[in-house]
């Protein structure tokens, strides 16, 4: 299964994409609005669990490429969170580009995507956004797709922000 958009190709993390994407989600900046930790034995064990949800729920992040150059420029798409309590929606659309991708509208492009993907493929009917209250840029993202902010919370021990999108009929 892939996707393509207009600059994009969207496919389920492969083992391929390892060596592309651990300098992404290691490099700080990058991660700066993301928990946990983000040395290479942390980003092995978060690009397995990714790689596990395709397997187990037919949604994950997608390994995100530049169709022109079929350069990484990130990973974008679904996950599910099942300790997620603060509504009773757990399939997240979410994105991670890496800093020379940056404000190339990259994550909109290829969360627009995944949105068709949840919403046509899948058959959900709603969608949340969770984000770091400090990260605008993502903040942004997530309007630019027309999910509404939809509250705040703790989770996983850090302060969130929340944003939700329903399917139209």
């Amino acid at each position: 299964m892939q996707i393509q958009t207009e600059r994009l190709l969207l496919r389920p993390l492969e083992e391929r994409d390892f060596d592309a994407y651990l300098p992404l989600h290691s490099d700080p900046e990058v991660m700066r609005f993301v928990g946990g930790r983000h040395d290479p034995d942390a980003v092995r064990i978060r690009f397995d669990k990714l790689k596990g949800q395709w397997a187990e729920h037919r949604l994950g992040h997608w390994a995100t490429y530049e169709r022109e150059s079929g350069r990484l420029v990130g990973a974008v798409g679904l996950l599910r969170h099942d300790d997620w309590t603060a509504t009773d929606c757990r399939v997240e659309v979410g994105w991670l580009i890496g800093k020379r991708d940056w404000d190339r509208g990259y994550a909109t492009e290829a969360g627009r995507a995944s949105i068709d993907y949840a919403f046509v493929d899948l058959g959900l009917e709603r969608l949340i956004c969770i984000v770091d209250p400090r990260n605008v840029a993502s903040r942004r993202v997530a309007e630019k797709l027309g999910l509404r902010l939809a509250g705040e919370t703790i989770w996983r021990d850090y302060d969130v922000v929340w944003y939700e999108t329903r399917q139209h009929s």
